[in-house]
């Protein structure tokens, strides 16, 4: 088994995809399936209540298709992007059974593969707290989402932390300082997930991977000034149902909160 480090998320899909044993590893919720779902479900009924009928549908960061596959019925043409090859083969492999009509392409949050003004409905979930704390590298990004929009386009940002969910993980790439870590912060349930995570590498030769010890995060107010600033309109908040799962499994207390915004025009900044 190899321990491996990453600096951002982009690095650790790529590292997944490469040894990719369970399609829900693609999405940051482990082997949580059930998490997988209830999101994309939640993600769907906050769509579909503002009884729209959009034609195009881009999911940056789209994981493991999963939420494409949820709000499939809602759009004519629907695209995920995924920031490596690996990843583009792997899902578009997972989705290629039939039952969908679904496009994976290449990309990043800063470099979408489409062109300017042609989307009706950006999402984003889960993504932009994985770049660390790059805030400049927040703005590229929602700059890029506005490019892509038409004008009164829609972008449904999910999960950005109001605090830092990583604060305080010293333990650098020591899997025992990051053992005693989990269960002194996360409790007894991620302490065992975690190292029955490690037992499987170790028996199967898989990698095991550290993620990134930082993260972005910003408090309500702050990110709805970013969001403005950067020519987007916020039509509603909505509670992250990621939060109830979290405090439960993990016992921290903390609080995520998704964005549903509206493009304010079709002027590029």
């Amino acid at each position: 088994m190899t321990i491996i480090k990453v600096n951002n998320s982009t690095q650790k899909y790529y590292e997944i995809a490469k040894n990719l044993k369970y399609r829900n590893e693609l999405t940051g919720r482990g082997l949580d399936v059930e998490a997988t779902k209830l999101r994309a479900k939640n993600i769907r009924k906050n769509i579909k209540e503002l009884n729209l009928h959009l034609h195009t549908f881009v999911d940056v960061g789209c994981g493991d298709g999963s939420f494409l596959i949820e709000i499939n019925d809602l759009f004519d043409h629907l695209v995920g992007i995924l920031p490596t090859s690996s990843e583009v083969s792997v899902v578009q492999n997972l989705l290629d059974d039939g039952s969908v009509s679904i496009e994976i392409k290449e990309g990043l949050t800063t470099r979408i593969p489409e062109a300017n003004c042609s989307i009706d409905f950006i999402l984003c979930n889960n993504v932009l707290h994985g770049v660390g704390f790059n805030s400049k590298l927040v703005d590229e990004s929602l700059c890029e989402f506005k490019r892509v929009l038409k004008p009164e386009g829609l972008l449904y940002i999910g999960e950005i932390p109001e605090m830092n969910e990583l604060a305080g993980r010293n333990y650098g790439t020591s899997i025992i300082k990051y053992l005693i870590w989990s269960i002194r912060n996360r409790g007894f349930r991620h302490f065992l997930g975690q190292t029955l995570s490690l037992f499987r590498s170790a028996l199967s030769n898989q990698n095991y991977i550290l993620q990134p010890t930082n993260m972005f995060f910003e408090n309500n107010d702050d990110f709805r000034g970013r969001l403005s600033k950067n020519g987007f309109e916020v039509i509603q908040v909505f509670e992250s149902i990621s939060n109830i799962r979290i405090e439960r499994d993990f016992e921290i207390k903390m609080r995520r909160l998704d964005y549903l915004c509206k493009n304010k025009s079709n002027d590029l900044l």
